[in-house]
């Protein structure tokens, strides 16, 4: 369905300066205004295709309602249920009346408005074929086009999940196929061409703000008391308008919580001389009908998380279900009159999507989840992640031990299957319950079940705060190196990205560097991740050109993160990068983005493979939603989810892991471990 999250209304206080422009290689799906002027605006070279024509130019004479309905019934002749044909009946009315108006101009945005109006009324209609035909039949009927509904109303959705409310003001200083769309309404709207406010139009912008998550009263609020400079008053009171009449799109959706709740504001005037589009038959459809009055606290909070899943999540099929259907099912049918009632409803929804790293997150495990990106936690000293990449709940691996922290003490190893915590098997446990059973007091004990190889064994663990020192490095000698082979390299052990994990970084070159050092290895073994941004940062150390990271999500790139404006202060010695099972999330970004454009060698054996982005966010009672916001690929394009990055090179089977080993294998060509300093920087 059709949704608004964020227009950005910042650009649309920016004055309308220039005729449109498009000569965009990129395509709207052919949308078409029409328009009394004469003007061709068909642009031959662009795929964004303008048609401009007299309203009824393509229409001898304006057709009857009845003729209208009647063109519907000739195209759609299967039986209608009652109380969704009095909806249709209605609809018909409504839209014929404003479709054959002489102002009347087919934009992408009215279609957006309809789109979300008729899959939201039709939702539950009992067959999808059904449903589907009758939309058709329905547009045909008004003499448009049904597919250029849908696909208008696609491309508007996947550009408003893109934006902010402060990026949806902004947008009349931008370039793009959709701000030229906006410009046109704007400038149509302050009096340069015919521009007709409709209900369908109110809730096209309302889906817009949505979206961009800009729909709430106090961001609503902060847009309709934004101040403009005096040449620009015009054009933003053109959407102070429109913005002060979204109580149209209340009307036009009544009955869907999440949009009427948010309109009922007293910062607009009520219309009420304006007739409930909707309201005959609406409450039969819907067998409860939630207004802004009948939610409850609990039932807020549930909505809030599902919005939040609604706008952030990955996957827009929802693992294949009916998303809106889903709320106003659980609405119904789950019991929210306590707040651990409205968390078990919660957990319940995320469990449909199974992914394993989406998670609910009560305020106390919310708390302890930034905890963990902090300097230290109290724990065994353990990264864990689900064993199967089937997105089933299946047990725990253990990813990496840090050094010196319990669990290393007592010998558990990166691979290591966790069976069982405290008697509690861990088949079925999700990776984010089981850690925080891992948690605990200080000095209190677990005892963990585990399968290491082919032994299983009891082990006992007591917690203790696991300081989480991100760097370590050593300065290792290479006496008697040929002349192209470095004679001092510094070693970098870099175990988590933690809060300033990258200016750790920077430190330990720089004191390696007062060395002479004259190459780098860095160590990416066991680091099981941690912050995205810290990856990122740590990139940019290492890399002066090229692309660090992309951002993808279901319809493929949403963002790129470069290295433009950095300061990479390490970009021309030579760099080994070390990876191992272990080597997962942020550090595989890191691994990945070094190898892809040939700034570092890559030694050892492929990665975890964690190529899902997740993102936190907080609700309003301090819990929170640890959602799969992406996936990423590597500056080559490479999906590394369940893959992981493939080394260029393997290490010795005996190559250590402690940094006070690592120059042994370096330097004595008699050890089990060695590797030669030459081979170590050659491709």
């Amino acid at each position: 369905m059709a949704a608004v999250t964020s227009l950005s209304f910042s650009a649309l206080s920016q004055p309308f300066e220039r005729k449109l422009s498009f000569s965009s290689t990129r395509t709207f799906e052919s949308i078409r205004l029409r328009c009394n002027s004469s003007s061709d605006l068909s642009a031959a070279s662009s795929g964004f295709v303008i048609q401009c024509m007299s309203s009824t130019s393509a229409i001898t004479e304006t057709p009857t309602i009845s003729e209208t309905k009647l063109n519907f019934l000739k195209a759609y002749k299967r039986p209608i249920p009652s109380i969704y044909n009095n909806v249709l009946q209605e609809l018909f009315v409504q839209q014929h009346l404003m479709r054959y108006k002489r102002t009347y101009r087919y934009d992408p945005v009215f279609a957006l408005g309809f789109v979300t109006i008729y899959d939201q009324l039709m939702e539950e209609y009992p067959s999808d074929e059904d449903r589907s035909a009758i939309f058709e039949a329905y547009i045909r009927a008004l003499n448009e086009d049904p597919e250029q509904y849908r696909k208008d109303a696609q491309k508007l959705e996947e550009w408003a999940r893109t934006q902010t409310w402060t990026s949806l003001v902004g947008f009349s200083s931008r370039e793009g196929e959709i701000e030229d769309i906006l410009k046109e309404i704007t400038a149509r709207a302050g009096g340069n061409g015919g521009f007709s406010y409709s209900r369908f139009f109110a809730a096209g912008l309302f889906r817009l703000l949505e979206l961009a998550n800009a729909s709430e009263p106090t961001i609503l609020e902060k847009v309709l008391s934004l101040k403009c400079a005096p040449t620009k008053i015009a054009e933003f009171h053109i959407w102070h308008v429109l913005l002060r009449k979204l109580n149209h799109a209340c009307d036009a959706i009544v009955g869907i919580p999440n949009f009427c709740r948010s309109c009922q504001l007293d910062l607009w005037p009520r219309w009420k001389s304006h007739k409930r589009l909707f309201q005959n038959g609406l409450s039969t459809i819907r067998s409860h009908e939630y207004s802004a009055g009948s939610l409850s606290e609990e039932n807020r909070l549930f909505l809030e998380a599902w919005r939040t899943l609604d706008r952030a999540y990955v996957d827009k099929t929802f693992n294949g279900q009916s998303w809106f259907r889903y709320r106003e099912n659980a609405l119904r049918n789950e019991p929210m009159n306590s707040r651990e009632e409205t968390y078990s409803a919660i957990r319940k929804m995320i469990s449909t999507l199974n992914d394993p790293f989406t998670r609910f997150l009560e305020p106390e495990k919310l708390k302890n989840l930034r905890s963990g990106t902090q300097s230290s936690l109290t724990g065994v000293g353990i990264s864990i992640g689900p064993t199967t990449f089937d997105r089933s709940s299946t047990g725990v691996v253990v990813i990496s031990a840090a050094p010196g922290g319990p669990a290393s003490r007592a010998g558990i190893l990166p691979g290591d299957i966790i069976l069982a915590i405290d008697g509690t098997s861990t088949e079925g446990m999700g990776i984010y319950e089981a850690a925080n059973i891992l948690q605990g007091p200080d000095g209190s004990s677990v005892e963990l079940t585990i399968r290491s190889k082919d032994e299983l064994k009891h082990v006992g663990l007591k917690r203790e705060r696991v300081t989480l020192n991100p760097v370590k490095s050593r300065l290792c000698e290479m006496p008697g190196s040929a002349k192209d082979t470095p004679q001092k390299v510094g070693y970098i052990k870099l175990m988590s990205f933690t809060q300033n994990a990258s200016d750790a970084v920077k430190e330990a070159i720089e004191t390696l560097r007062s060395n002479d050092v004259n190459a780098f290895v860095l160590d990416l073994r066991d680091n099981s991740g941690g912050l995205f941004p810290e990856g990122i940062e740590t990139a940019k150390i290492w890399l002066n050109k090229g692309v660090i990271v992309y951002i993808c999500d279901s319809r493929g790139v949403r963002d790129i993160y470069d290295v433009e404006g950095s300061d990479a202060i390490a970009a021309s010695e030579p760099l080994a990068v070390l990876v191992n099972k272990g080597t997962a999330s942020a550090s595989e970004i890191l691994a990945g983005a070094l190898k892809d454009n040939k700034r570092a060698v890559v030694f050892g054996e492929p990665t975890y493979g964690k190529g899902k982005i997740q993102s936190v966010f907080e609700l309003s009672d301090g819990s929170g939603l640890a959602v799969t916001v992406a996936r990423y690929e590597t500056p080559a394009h490479t999906d590394i989810d369940k893959v992981g990055i493939k080394p260029d090179h393997p290490l010795p089977a005996s190559f250590p892991k402690d940094e006070n080993d690592f120059c042994t294998c370096v330097q004595d060509p008699s050890s089990a471990c060695y590797l030669n300093g030459a081979h170590l920087f050659s491709r």
